[in-house]
């Protein structure tokens, strides 16, 4: 009798396990992101384009990042473009695609240096569904002229 009731202990475990099937969880694959490209073109002349970069191909440690900068004119406005690289691969990824197919999930913040944050002002000019901000897109206003490394 004891082994009856030690088997039918057993069998409700294994069939009360067996019932409850959980949904399964579908991973979200990470990108590597080793470069990021802020693009501002002049609203009032297309053909002045500053281009802000940060490139770390070897990630964390090792080779130091590669920053690159530009100058912003006073009292100007810009539209900026945020694109997301992974170039360690041939031909190199756009992030930024998938960034937008995920809109609700993702959003990026500016922060700007103390000294200049009376000179810019940055404001987003894309949205995702619930028409919370990406920033992909951004609007970028310069005041007057002011310099910070």
């Amino acid at each position: 009798m004891t082994n009856f009731k030690f088997f039918c202990s057993i069998l409700c475990i294994v069939l009360w396990s067996s019932s409850c099937k959980k949904d399964p969880m579908v991973p979200n694959e990470e990108e590597l992101i080793t470069t990021m490209e802020y693009n501002l073109i002049s609203k009032s002349d297309a053909s002045k384009v500053v281009i802000f970069t940060f490139e770390d191909v070897d990630g964390d440690g090792g080779v130091a990042p590669v920053v690159t900068s530009g100058l912003l004119e006073s009292n100007t406005a810009y539209t900026g473009t945020l694109k997301l690289k992974n170039t360690v691969v041939n031909p190199a990824i756009d992030i930024s695609e998938e960034i937008k197919t995920e809109a609700n999930d993702h959003q990026f913040f500016f922060d700007i240096s103390e000294g200049l944050k009376s000179n810019i002002l940055i404001n987003y000019d894309d949205q995702d569904a619930d028409n919370k901000p990406i920033g992909l897109k951004t609007i970028v206003q310069t005041n007057n002229a002011g310099r910070e490394n």
